[in-house]
Parts: structure tokens; sequence; C-alpha cells
């Protein structure tokens, strides 16, 4: 190389947490956002499913650990007051009139 950069990051979120926090770090992370998919019962809304799928893989991809505006999409994907109006609702057809 003919110029060596003063700044190296680590281009992804997962690899940052693992090199900051060790494999036990990153195990605890992977644990809390599976923990608070299933107490948030984030699969019945489906904006906020879709979100937490994208966080989920972005921070695989790219992301860095202290961005802020990742960790305020992950408190809305696991917000269970937010977006009540698309909460998935099965309808009973039986009540509905032909």
């Amino acid at each position: 190389y003919t110029r060596i950069p003063s700044v190296v990051r680590i281009p992804n979120a997962c690899a940052e947490t693992m090199v900051y926090f060790g494999y036990i770090g990153l195990a605890l992370r992977l644990l809390a956002e599976i923990f608070l998919f299933v107490k948030t019962k984030v699969a019945q809304h489906p904006f906020r499913l879709w979100l937490f799928l994208f966080l989920f893989l972005y921070q695989f991809t790219g992301s860095y650990i202290t961005n802020v505006a990742e960790y305020m999409l992950w408190m809305i994907a696991f917000s269970p007051f937010l977006f009540e109006d698309l909460k998935r609702v099965s309808i009973d057809r039986s009540k509905v009139a032909s």
C-alpha cells in the first residue's frame, strides 16, 4: 500500500461487539435481540417485523457499534405500543355480512 490509513474500522456491529466484548458479548447481544423479539411479539406487526429483519441483517453487513440512529430503530422495532393500527388481526368470517 502506498498510503496506510490512520483509522481502520471494522465494517459491522457484530464484529465490533466481538472485538470489544468477546464471544460472550456477541452471544449476549444476539440472545437479547431474540428475547426481545419474542417478548414484545414483533412478529404480530408487519412493520416492526420488517424493521427487525432489516436491522438484524444490517448488523452483520454494515453499521457500527456506536450508531445512535440504529439504536433508535431497535427501540421502535421493540416498542409494542407503537403502530397498533398495523397489528395483524384475525377476522371471524362467520360474523361478516355477505
